[in-house]
């Protein structure tokens, strides 16, 4: 049987939307925002979270829109096959409603008729209308008014059927790292899958709209979606496993697994960890603790992977000095590592202690990676450091992927230099370098890294640095192709922290300098 919908009563549905989605959040929404207030650990991430719901009582209660982007108004309309239109064409009521939402809601209309001409429309049409016909004689409408800020963080990704699922995470990981703070935070993700370019685009968009308590249908979507979320947002805690603890140059305590063993040196100090083949979802942690003042520590670990393994690795050192002597620690950590391997390397530095002594750390990396290997770093160092010299060499066979993430900060007058030198020897080897640090009062910072280019692969080497004060940056790149088919990048970008984001944090409450300790946070995330 045949409904006859008047498409005038559509375009009183619209506006009604256009205004109360910018000044009330959905249930699931403002469930969630209490939630993440009651959760939060971090002080400054509470003040923010709290200062967000009392922003959004006063946008109810004062019917002033949430946010000053009120977006570019997005519909998903689902028309059942047995309804009728009367009246004005469909898509011209959509559109009036719109016009009527935004006009008579006081809301800001940032719709242009051309993105050249750059001409603003003045009511925020034409909407962006996606239709699909369902069985029924039923119209269902959701809108969505899409804020500009997150809009431009978001990204499209062309992955082959071999990249998987890793593949499908690492994509989803690295876009929420780019958007950081630029994608007014706190932020719903939503993801694509399948199809073609703009079919993806679309299901992401779409997964915007589902409740946020709902997991997906499909038990192996929700399990990617909770492990995404977990990646995301710092969630999950590394395995417990194999350890090695090392405090003022001795070693301190040890345990050793079925899979894994660690034996001291017997020419030097330290250790090798050897790890069994096919050894899967186990973890080695070796922290170096220094707290005497005036000791020089100085430490060679080797690893010895064998194939098929999945193994995180969990390394870093922490110093206290409240003496007048130097306290510095070495660490010189090899790897060779099999064919078919993942390994995910965590390494994170910290310093402190209220001496007049020194607090010096000097990282050295070796990494072997055979055939098909995987190797992700991901190195922290934000706090307490006086002076470092990080060097990471590397090597690569045939397939072979490395992946670097190098998260830096200096204050004081501080000095850090970086130095990464890799080489890609094997056929379809790859390698991602990527620095982001911040440098602040008078501290001095230098970035090298080079990538050679020896067999049809692909290297990519990025720094962005945030100056303040009269802190000094340099960035050295360098790339070197030795074979025809080797296709190298390299990027390099210095600036000082955007006022337009420091603008966009203190309309939420926040002062001045809570907003560049936040810009700073996101961006070294």
């Amino acid at each position: 049987m045949i409904r006859t919908i008047q498409t005038a009563e559509i375009t009183r549905n619209i506006k009604e939307m256009c205004i109360e989605a910018n000044h009330f959040l959905a249930e699931d929404m403002e469930h969630a925002m209490k939630k993440a207030a009651e959760e939060e650990k971090s002080e400054l991430g509470k003040k923010i979270l709290l200062q967000l719901q009392e922003n959004l009582k006063i946008a109810g209660e004062e019917m002033i829109p949430i946010c000053q982007d009120t977006g570019m108004a997005v519909f998903f309309v689902e028309i059942g096959q047995d309804v009728h239109f009367e009246g004005q064409w469909l898509e011209d009521a959509i559109n009036e409603g719109v016009r009527q939402g935004y006009t008579e809601g006081y809301l800001r209309k940032s719709v242009v008729a051309d993105p050249i001409l750059r001409e603003n429309t003045k009511d925020n049409t034409p909407a962006i209308i996606h239709y699909s016909i369902v069985p029924g004689d039923k119209v269902t409408i959701t809108f969505a008014p899409k804020g500009f800020g997150s809009e431009n963080m978001s990204r499209i990704f062309m992955l082959k059927p071999a990249d998987g699922e890793e593949g499908i995470k690492k994509s989803v990981i690295q876009a929420v790292k780019d958007a950081g703070p630029n994608a007014c935070p706190p932020m719903v993700v939503g993801v694509g899958l399948g199809g073609s370019f703009e079919k993806a685009a679309f299901l992401a968009k779409k997964a915007l709209t589902r409740n946020l308590d709902t997991p997906s249908e499909k038990p192996h979507i929700a399990k990617l979606e909770k492990e995404l979320l977990e990646e995301i947002a710092g969630l999950h805690e590394v395995p417990a496993g194999a350890y090695n603890i090392r405090a003022n140059g001795k070693a301190a305590a040890r345990n050793t697994t079925a899979n894994i063993d660690i034996v001291s040196k017997e020419d030097k100090p330290g250790i090798d960890i050897i790890i069994k083949p096919g050894t899967k979802k186990e973890s080695v942690h070796i922290p170096v603790v220094i707290s005497q003042t005036g000791l020089n520590d100085l430490v060679y670990n080797d690893f010895h992977i064998g194939e098929d393994c999945d193994v995180t690795i969990v390394a870093g050192c922490g110093i206290h000095n409240s003496g007048d002597g130097l306290s510095q620690h070495d660490g010189i950590h090899e790897f060779f590592v099999g064919k078919n391997s993942k390994i995910r390397y965590i390494e994170k530095h910290y310093g402190q202690g209220d001496g007049k002594g020194g607090k010096v750390m000097n990282p050295k990396t070796i990494i072997h990676l055979d055939e098909n290997a995987y190797f992700y770093m991901d190195t922290v160092q934000i706090k307490g450091i006086d002076s470092t010299m990080r060097e990471t060499d590397a090597d690569l066979k045939a397939g072979a992927k490395l992946e670097i993430s190098e998260k830096l900060m200096t204050h004081g007058e501080q000095t850090a230099q970086t130095q990464f030198s890799v080489d890609l020897n094997g056929e379809g080897s790859s390698a991602n370098v990527v620095s982001r640090s911040v440098a602040r009062d008078d501290s001095a910072q230098l970035f090298r890294a080079k990538i050679a280019g020896n067999n049809a692969c692909a290297g990519h080497s990025e720094c962005d640095a945030i100056i303040m004060d009269n802190a000094k940056v340099r960035a050295i790149p360098e790339l070197e192709a030795n074979d025809l088919d080797a296709e190298l990048i390299h990027e390099a970008a210095i600036g000082k922290i955007a006022g337009e984001q420091l603008i966009k944090l203190m309309t939420l409450g926040l002062s001045e300098e809570e907003a560049e300790e936040m810009i700073i946070s996101g961006f070294l995330k």
